[in-house]
Protein backbone atom coordinates (compact mmCIF):
# COMPACT_ATOMS: atom_id res chain seq x y z
CA UNK A 1 0.00 0.00 0.00
CA UNK A 2 2.94 2.57 1.13
CA UNK A 3 4.48 1.30 -2.66
CA UNK A 4 1.23 2.53 -4.16
CA UNK A 5 0.95 5.46 -2.12
CA UNK A 6 4.42 6.72 -2.94
CA UNK A 7 3.99 5.88 -6.35
CA UNK A 8 1.03 8.15 -6.83
CA UNK A 9 2.60 10.99 -4.97
CA UNK A 10 5.61 11.13 -7.60
CA UNK A 11 3.14 11.65 -9.98
CA UNK A 12 3.00 14.41 -11.25
CA UNK A 13 -0.57 14.01 -12.80
CA UNK A 14 -1.63 12.86 -9.24
CA UNK A 15 -0.16 15.98 -7.80
CA UNK A 16 -1.61 17.96 -9.83
CA UNK A 17 -4.80 16.98 -9.66
CA UNK A 18 -4.90 16.86 -6.06
CA UNK A 19 -4.02 20.73 -5.65
CA UNK A 20 -6.07 21.39 -8.69
CA UNK A 21 -8.75 19.35 -6.93
CA UNK A 22 -8.22 21.72 -3.36
CA UNK A 23 -7.64 24.85 -5.92
CA UNK A 24 -11.47 24.25 -7.34
CA UNK A 25 -12.71 24.22 -4.07
CA UNK A 26 -11.21 27.54 -3.05
CA UNK A 27 -12.57 29.13 -6.33
CA UNK A 28 -15.85 27.50 -5.76
CA UNK A 29 -16.33 28.66 -2.43
CA UNK A 30 -15.62 31.87 -3.43
CA UNK A 31 -17.46 31.99 -6.07
CA UNK A 32 -20.22 31.32 -3.29
CA UNK A 33 -19.37 34.00 -1.34
CA UNK A 34 -19.31 36.41 -4.17
CA UNK A 35 -23.09 35.37 -4.97
CA UNK A 36 -24.34 35.99 -1.44
CA UNK A 37 -22.68 38.83 -0.85
CA UNK A 38 -23.52 40.24 -4.14
CA UNK A 39 -27.10 39.48 -3.28
CA UNK A 40 -27.26 41.16 0.32
CA UNK A 41 -25.87 44.25 -1.43
CA UNK A 42 -27.76 44.64 -4.73
CA UNK A 43 -31.47 42.80 -3.18
CA UNK A 44 -33.46 40.38 -5.25
CA UNK A 45 -34.16 42.94 -8.44
CA UNK A 46 -30.35 43.23 -9.48
CA UNK A 47 -29.09 40.00 -8.40
CA UNK A 48 -31.35 38.70 -11.24
CA UNK A 49 -28.95 40.88 -13.11
CA UNK A 50 -25.47 39.33 -12.24
CA UNK A 51 -27.26 35.50 -12.35
CA UNK A 52 -28.55 36.49 -15.89
CA UNK A 53 -25.56 37.56 -17.42
CA UNK A 54 -23.75 34.82 -16.23
CA UNK A 55 -26.40 32.54 -17.96
CA UNK A 56 -26.23 34.55 -21.45
CA UNK A 57 -22.34 34.24 -21.12
CA UNK A 58 -22.74 30.45 -20.66
CA UNK A 59 -25.24 29.92 -23.71
CA UNK A 60 -23.04 31.89 -25.85
CA UNK A 61 -19.84 30.47 -24.95
CA UNK A 62 -21.17 26.83 -26.04
CA UNK A 63 -18.81 26.64 -29.39
CA UNK A 64 -15.55 27.54 -27.03
CA UNK A 65 -16.25 25.57 -24.26
CA UNK A 66 -16.95 22.72 -26.77
CA UNK A 67 -13.88 23.05 -28.23
CA UNK A 68 -12.28 23.44 -24.89
CA UNK A 69 -13.41 19.89 -23.82
CA UNK A 70 -12.30 18.34 -26.97
CA UNK A 71 -9.01 19.80 -26.26
CA UNK A 72 -8.55 18.25 -23.23
CA UNK A 73 -9.40 14.96 -24.52
CA UNK A 74 -6.99 15.19 -27.56
CA UNK A 75 -3.97 16.42 -25.32
CA UNK A 76 -4.54 14.29 -22.62
CA UNK A 77 -4.03 11.17 -24.70
CA UNK A 78 -0.80 12.73 -26.96
CA UNK A 79 1.95 12.07 -24.58
CA UNK A 80 5.08 14.03 -24.58
CA UNK A 81 3.77 15.66 -28.42
CA UNK A 82 0.97 17.07 -26.97
CA UNK A 83 3.26 20.55 -26.09
CA UNK A 84 3.93 20.52 -30.23
CA UNK A 85 -0.04 20.70 -30.93
CA UNK A 86 -0.96 23.08 -28.35
CA UNK A 87 1.41 25.47 -29.56
CA UNK A 88 -0.30 24.78 -33.22
CA UNK A 89 -3.56 24.81 -31.49
CA UNK A 90 -2.62 28.54 -30.08
CA UNK A 91 -1.13 29.96 -33.48
CA UNK A 92 -4.24 28.84 -35.16
CA UNK A 93 -6.40 30.42 -33.02
CA UNK A 94 -4.77 34.11 -32.66
CA UNK A 95 -4.71 33.81 -36.46
CA UNK A 96 -8.42 33.16 -36.76
CA UNK A 97 -8.90 35.98 -33.88
CA UNK A 98 -6.90 38.09 -36.53
CA UNK A 99 -8.48 37.13 -39.58
CA UNK A 100 -12.70 37.72 -37.97
CA UNK A 101 -11.46 40.64 -35.96
CA UNK A 102 -13.64 43.37 -38.00
CA UNK A 103 -16.85 40.57 -37.49
CA UNK A 104 -15.89 40.86 -33.78
CA UNK A 105 -15.93 44.10 -33.84
CA UNK A 106 -19.41 44.56 -35.97
CA UNK A 107 -20.95 42.47 -33.01
CA UNK A 108 -20.22 44.88 -30.23
CA UNK A 109 -21.76 47.89 -32.27
CA UNK A 110 -24.73 45.60 -31.99
CA UNK A 111 -24.36 46.54 -27.27
CA UNK A 112 -26.97 49.33 -27.55
CA UNK A 113 -29.91 46.63 -28.44
CA UNK A 114 -28.73 44.37 -25.89
CA UNK A 115 -31.03 45.40 -22.79
CA UNK A 116 -33.89 45.80 -24.93
CA UNK A 117 -33.77 42.21 -25.91
CA UNK A 118 -32.40 40.21 -22.65
CA UNK A 119 -34.45 42.73 -20.22
CA UNK A 120 -31.21 43.53 -18.43
CA UNK A 121 -29.88 46.86 -17.60
CA UNK A 122 -27.95 49.27 -19.37
CA UNK A 123 -25.21 48.64 -17.92
CA UNK A 124 -25.45 44.74 -17.51
CA UNK A 125 -26.44 44.76 -21.19
CA UNK A 126 -23.45 47.18 -22.21
CA UNK A 127 -21.10 44.51 -20.37
CA UNK A 128 -22.30 41.37 -21.80
CA UNK A 129 -20.86 41.06 -25.17
CA UNK A 130 -17.01 42.02 -24.16
CA UNK A 131 -17.97 39.34 -21.30
CA UNK A 132 -18.55 37.10 -23.56
CA UNK A 133 -15.59 37.10 -26.10
CA UNK A 134 -13.01 37.35 -22.58
CA UNK A 135 -15.17 34.36 -21.35
CA UNK A 136 -14.08 32.77 -25.06
CA UNK A 137 -10.54 33.44 -25.01
CA UNK A 138 -9.98 32.46 -21.28
CA UNK A 139 -11.65 29.29 -21.82
CA UNK A 140 -9.06 28.02 -24.45
CA UNK A 141 -6.63 28.79 -22.16
CA UNK A 142 -7.77 27.19 -19.87
CA UNK A 143 -8.31 24.02 -21.58
CA UNK A 144 -4.78 24.31 -22.84
CA UNK A 145 -3.56 24.15 -18.77
CA UNK A 146 -5.58 21.24 -18.62
CA UNK A 147 -4.89 19.38 -21.11
CA UNK A 148 -1.07 19.82 -20.79
CA UNK A 149 -1.77 18.53 -17.14
CA UNK A 150 -0.33 22.07 -15.48
CA UNK A 151 -2.54 21.93 -13.09
CA UNK A 152 -0.98 23.43 -10.30
CA UNK A 153 -0.23 27.08 -12.46
CA UNK A 154 -4.29 26.63 -13.88
CA UNK A 155 -5.32 26.08 -10.05
CA UNK A 156 -3.28 29.27 -9.25
CA UNK A 157 -4.71 31.37 -11.91
CA UNK A 158 -8.17 30.38 -11.31
CA UNK A 159 -7.83 31.51 -7.59
CA UNK A 160 -6.48 34.74 -8.61
CA UNK A 161 -9.28 35.11 -11.15
CA UNK A 162 -12.15 34.67 -8.57
CA UNK A 163 -10.62 36.98 -6.13
CA UNK A 164 -10.75 40.01 -8.41
CA UNK A 165 -14.26 39.05 -8.95
CA UNK A 166 -15.18 38.16 -5.46
CA UNK A 167 -13.27 41.95 -4.38
CA UNK A 168 -16.23 43.59 -6.06
CA UNK A 169 -19.14 41.77 -4.33
CA UNK A 170 -17.34 42.84 -1.27
CA UNK A 171 -17.17 46.65 -1.69
CA UNK A 172 -20.71 46.42 -2.76
CA UNK A 173 -21.36 44.39 0.34
CA UNK A 174 -19.54 47.53 2.59
CA UNK A 175 -21.61 49.93 1.05
CA UNK A 176 -19.16 50.89 -2.30
CA UNK A 177 -21.64 51.51 -5.29
CA UNK A 178 -23.50 48.93 -6.50
CA UNK A 179 -23.52 47.21 -9.68
CA UNK A 180 -21.32 49.61 -11.45
CA UNK A 181 -18.83 48.01 -9.17
CA UNK A 182 -19.77 44.59 -9.92
CA UNK A 183 -19.57 44.99 -13.25
CA UNK A 184 -15.81 46.84 -13.47
CA UNK A 185 -14.22 43.69 -11.39
CA UNK A 186 -15.60 41.05 -13.46
CA UNK A 187 -13.81 42.78 -16.47
CA UNK A 188 -11.06 43.47 -14.54
CA UNK A 189 -10.98 39.52 -13.10
CA UNK A 190 -11.18 38.39 -16.61
CA UNK A 191 -8.37 40.62 -18.90
CA UNK A 192 -5.74 40.06 -15.93
CA UNK A 193 -5.92 36.09 -15.64
CA UNK A 194 -6.05 36.14 -19.66
CA UNK A 195 -2.82 37.86 -20.12
CA UNK A 196 -1.39 36.22 -17.42
CA UNK A 197 -2.25 32.53 -18.98
CA UNK A 198 -0.68 34.25 -22.39
CA UNK A 199 2.46 35.06 -21.11
CA UNK A 200 3.05 32.19 -18.70
CA UNK A 201 2.38 29.61 -21.33
CA UNK A 202 4.27 31.36 -23.85
CA UNK A 203 7.02 31.44 -22.18
CA UNK A 204 6.74 27.42 -21.48
CA UNK A 205 6.88 27.03 -24.71
CA UNK A 206 9.54 28.96 -25.37
CA UNK A 207 11.00 26.75 -23.18
CA UNK A 208 10.17 23.11 -24.15
CA UNK A 209 9.49 23.47 -28.00
CA UNK A 210 13.20 23.55 -30.27
CA UNK A 211 12.46 24.12 -33.87
CA UNK A 212 9.22 24.77 -35.82
CA UNK A 213 5.87 24.37 -35.23
CA UNK A 214 3.71 22.84 -38.03
CA UNK A 215 0.12 23.76 -38.77
CA UNK A 216 -2.39 22.40 -37.76
CA UNK A 217 -5.65 24.31 -39.32
CA UNK A 218 -6.16 21.47 -41.60
CA UNK A 219 -6.21 18.76 -39.27
CA UNK A 220 -8.56 21.01 -36.85
CA UNK A 221 -10.96 20.91 -39.99
CA UNK A 222 -11.15 17.28 -39.74
CA UNK A 223 -11.94 17.60 -35.86
CA UNK A 224 -14.68 19.94 -36.11
CA UNK A 225 -16.37 16.86 -38.78
CA UNK A 226 -15.27 13.59 -36.78
CA UNK A 227 -18.68 12.74 -34.70
CA UNK A 228 -16.92 12.60 -31.49
CA UNK A 229 -16.96 16.38 -31.80
CA UNK A 230 -20.57 16.32 -32.59
CA UNK A 231 -21.00 14.63 -29.74
CA UNK A 232 -19.09 16.57 -27.65
CA UNK A 233 -20.91 19.70 -29.04
CA UNK A 234 -24.62 19.04 -28.42
CA UNK A 235 -23.83 17.23 -25.13
CA UNK A 236 -22.16 20.49 -23.36
CA UNK A 237 -24.76 22.63 -25.30
CA UNK A 238 -27.61 20.56 -23.60
CA UNK A 239 -26.24 20.56 -20.24
CA UNK A 240 -25.24 24.53 -20.33
CA UNK A 241 -29.16 24.98 -21.69
CA UNK A 242 -30.19 22.95 -18.25
CA UNK A 243 -28.19 24.79 -16.29
CA UNK A 244 -29.36 28.33 -17.60
CA UNK A 245 -32.05 28.59 -19.64
CA UNK A 246 -34.77 28.74 -16.69
CA UNK A 247 -32.67 31.91 -15.39
CA UNK A 248 -32.64 33.13 -18.87
CA UNK A 249 -36.46 32.50 -19.44
CA UNK A 250 -37.84 33.76 -15.56
CA UNK A 251 -35.56 36.85 -16.28
CA UNK A 252 -37.23 37.60 -19.47
CA UNK A 253 -40.88 36.54 -18.28
CA UNK A 254 -41.43 37.25 -14.52
CA UNK A 255 -41.17 40.60 -12.71
CA UNK A 256 -37.09 41.47 -11.66
CA UNK A 257 -37.87 40.69 -8.17
CA UNK A 258 -38.89 37.11 -8.55
CA UNK A 259 -36.42 36.58 -10.93
CA UNK A 260 -33.93 37.66 -7.91
CA UNK A 261 -35.90 34.90 -5.90
CA UNK A 262 -34.98 32.24 -8.27
CA UNK A 263 -31.59 32.99 -8.94
CA UNK A 264 -31.63 32.42 -5.43
CA UNK A 265 -33.09 28.96 -5.54
CA UNK A 266 -31.11 27.97 -8.86
CA UNK A 267 -27.87 28.81 -6.69
CA UNK A 268 -29.11 26.63 -3.79
CA UNK A 269 -29.47 23.85 -6.17
CA UNK A 270 -26.50 24.67 -7.53
CA UNK A 271 -24.35 24.52 -4.58
CA UNK A 272 -24.41 20.60 -4.80
CA UNK A 273 -22.76 20.96 -8.28
CA UNK A 274 -20.32 23.24 -7.66
CA UNK A 275 -19.35 21.53 -4.50
CA UNK A 276 -18.32 18.19 -6.67
CA UNK A 277 -17.61 20.34 -10.19
CA UNK A 278 -13.93 19.78 -9.31
CA UNK A 279 -14.12 16.11 -9.24
CA UNK A 280 -16.11 16.22 -12.75
CA UNK A 281 -13.52 18.34 -14.09
CA UNK A 282 -10.81 15.77 -13.12
CA UNK A 283 -13.24 12.97 -13.74
CA UNK A 284 -13.40 14.39 -17.22
CA UNK A 285 -9.61 14.59 -17.80
CA UNK A 286 -9.24 11.20 -15.67
CA UNK A 287 -11.88 9.08 -18.19
CA UNK A 288 -10.27 11.02 -21.25
CA UNK A 289 -6.89 8.70 -20.18
CA UNK A 290 -6.02 5.27 -21.84
CA UNK A 291 -3.44 4.78 -19.13
CA UNK A 292 -6.06 4.53 -16.74
CA UNK A 293 -8.77 3.01 -18.01
CA UNK A 294 -9.14 -0.07 -15.87
CA UNK A 295 -9.93 1.99 -13.08
CA UNK A 296 -12.99 4.11 -14.52
CA UNK A 297 -15.57 1.47 -13.81
CA UNK A 298 -14.76 1.70 -10.38
CA UNK A 299 -14.20 5.20 -10.08
CA UNK A 300 -17.82 6.01 -11.50
CA UNK A 301 -19.47 4.15 -8.91
CA UNK A 302 -17.87 5.08 -6.07
CA UNK A 303 -18.48 8.72 -7.40
CA UNK A 304 -21.98 7.72 -7.87
CA UNK A 305 -22.67 6.64 -4.29
CA UNK A 306 -21.04 9.52 -3.14
CA UNK A 307 -23.08 11.69 -4.89
CA UNK A 308 -26.07 9.66 -3.20
CA UNK A 309 -25.13 10.47 -0.35
CA UNK A 310 -24.77 14.25 -0.65
CA UNK A 311 -28.09 13.92 -2.13
CA UNK A 312 -29.46 12.62 1.40
CA UNK A 313 -26.95 14.86 3.67
CA UNK A 314 -28.27 18.05 1.21
CA UNK A 315 -32.03 16.92 1.45
CA UNK A 316 -32.22 17.08 5.41
CA UNK A 317 -30.11 20.38 5.61
CA UNK A 318 -32.18 22.19 3.10
CA UNK A 319 -35.50 20.78 4.68
CA UNK A 320 -34.43 21.23 8.57
CA UNK A 321 -32.16 24.49 8.31
CA UNK A 322 -33.56 26.31 5.53
CA UNK A 323 -34.50 29.62 7.60
CA UNK A 324 -31.11 29.46 8.99
CA UNK A 325 -29.20 29.12 5.76
CA UNK A 326 -31.25 32.04 3.94
CA UNK A 327 -30.85 34.00 6.57
CA UNK A 328 -26.95 33.59 6.87
CA UNK A 329 -26.41 33.60 3.24
CA UNK A 330 -28.89 35.45 0.99
CA UNK A 331 -30.44 37.62 4.21
CA UNK A 332 -33.86 38.77 5.01
CA UNK A 333 -34.71 40.18 1.21
CA UNK A 334 -34.82 36.35 0.13
CA UNK A 335 -37.16 34.43 2.40
CA UNK A 336 -39.85 33.81 -0.40
CA UNK A 337 -37.00 31.18 -1.74
CA UNK A 338 -37.61 29.24 1.63
CA UNK A 339 -40.61 27.09 1.18
CA UNK A 340 -39.05 25.72 -2.62
CA UNK A 341 -35.61 25.35 -0.79
CA UNK A 342 -36.06 21.20 -0.60
CA UNK A 343 -36.69 21.16 -4.15
CA UNK A 344 -33.31 22.78 -4.14
CA UNK A 345 -31.59 20.09 -3.29
CA UNK A 346 -33.19 17.27 -5.63
CA UNK A 347 -32.73 19.00 -8.95
CA UNK A 348 -29.76 20.46 -7.68
CA UNK A 349 -28.52 16.32 -7.15
CA UNK A 350 -30.24 15.25 -10.62
CA UNK A 351 -28.45 18.02 -12.50
CA UNK A 352 -24.79 17.21 -10.50
CA UNK A 353 -25.62 13.27 -11.73
CA UNK A 354 -26.60 14.10 -15.03
CA UNK A 355 -23.36 16.25 -15.83
CA UNK A 356 -21.17 13.62 -14.28
CA UNK A 357 -22.48 10.48 -16.54
CA UNK A 358 -22.91 13.03 -19.29
CA UNK A 359 -19.07 13.54 -19.30
CA UNK A 360 -18.10 10.27 -18.11
CA UNK A 361 -20.13 8.89 -21.74
CA UNK A 362 -18.64 12.07 -23.76
CA UNK A 363 -14.85 11.10 -22.86
CA UNK A 364 -15.28 6.93 -22.86
CA UNK A 365 -16.72 8.02 -26.68
CA UNK A 366 -20.00 6.65 -26.54
CA UNK A 367 -22.69 7.78 -28.03
CA UNK A 368 -24.90 7.51 -24.99
CA UNK A 369 -23.94 11.29 -24.70
CA UNK A 370 -26.48 11.90 -26.80
CA UNK A 371 -29.41 11.40 -24.40
CA UNK A 372 -29.37 14.49 -22.98
CA UNK A 373 -29.63 16.29 -26.17
CA UNK A 374 -31.99 14.24 -27.59
CA UNK A 375 -34.38 15.32 -24.62
CA UNK A 376 -33.24 18.75 -23.98
CA UNK A 377 -35.86 20.55 -26.98
CA UNK A 378 -38.52 19.14 -24.82
CA UNK A 379 -37.28 20.71 -21.86
CA UNK A 380 -37.25 24.03 -23.16
CA UNK A 381 -40.55 23.76 -24.68
CA UNK A 382 -42.46 23.11 -21.72
CA UNK A 383 -41.17 25.81 -19.86
CA UNK A 384 -43.46 27.98 -22.19
CA UNK A 385 -46.31 26.19 -22.18
CA UNK A 386 -46.53 25.68 -18.43
CA UNK A 387 -48.55 27.90 -15.90
CA UNK A 388 -46.12 30.78 -15.53
CA UNK A 389 -45.42 30.28 -11.56
CA UNK A 390 -42.25 29.92 -9.47
CA UNK A 391 -43.17 26.51 -8.00
CA UNK A 392 -43.85 25.19 -11.99
CA UNK A 393 -40.48 25.90 -13.00
CA UNK A 394 -39.02 24.42 -10.24
CA UNK A 395 -41.00 21.07 -10.92
CA UNK A 396 -40.06 20.89 -14.29
CA UNK A 397 -36.52 21.15 -13.50
CA UNK A 398 -36.86 18.20 -10.99
CA UNK A 399 -38.90 15.97 -13.18
CA UNK A 400 -36.50 15.89 -15.90
CA UNK A 401 -33.59 16.06 -14.64
CA UNK A 402 -35.32 12.86 -12.53
CA UNK A 403 -36.19 11.52 -15.96
CA UNK A 404 -32.65 11.65 -17.51
CA UNK A 405 -30.49 11.08 -14.40
CA UNK A 406 -32.50 7.61 -14.37
CA UNK A 407 -31.70 6.97 -18.49
CA UNK A 408 -27.92 7.47 -17.63
CA UNK A 409 -27.84 5.35 -14.89
CA UNK A 410 -30.10 2.29 -16.62
CA UNK A 411 -28.13 2.27 -20.02
CA UNK A 412 -24.69 2.03 -17.85
CA UNK A 413 -26.05 -0.69 -15.93
CA UNK A 414 -26.84 -2.53 -18.87
CA UNK A 415 -23.47 -2.02 -20.98
CA UNK A 416 -21.91 -2.86 -17.49
CA UNK A 417 -23.77 -6.48 -17.24
CA UNK A 418 -23.48 -6.85 -21.18
CA UNK A 419 -19.12 -6.71 -20.65
CA UNK A 420 -19.44 -8.51 -17.88
CA UNK A 421 -21.59 -11.47 -19.73
CA UNK A 422 -19.47 -11.46 -22.70
CA UNK A 423 -16.00 -11.37 -20.72
CA UNK A 424 -17.34 -14.51 -18.78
Amino acid sequence: MLVILRKAWYSNFIRGSMFFTIASFVVNILNYLFNFLAAQGLGPKMYSEITSLFSYISIFAVPMVVFSNFLIQKLSARGRGKFIIAKSLEDFFWLKIKKWSFALICILLLTPFISRITNLSMVTGAALLPMIFLFLFGSFYNSMFQGLHMLFIFGLISIFAVSLKFSGALLVYLGFDGMQTIILFLLISSIVPLLLSILILRSYFSKTIVGKVPKIEKKIFSIIKDSQFIIIFLSTLALTLLNNVDIVFVKKVFSAHDAGIYSSWSLFAKMIFYAVGPLIAIGFIFFSSREHQKHHDITLRISLLMLFAVTIISYTLYSNFGDFLVTIFFGSKFVEVLPYLSKASLFGSFFTGISFMSYYFVAKKSYYGLILPLLIPFYVVSLFFIKKELSNIMDVNILFSLVVAVIYVGVYLKDSLDSNSKSS
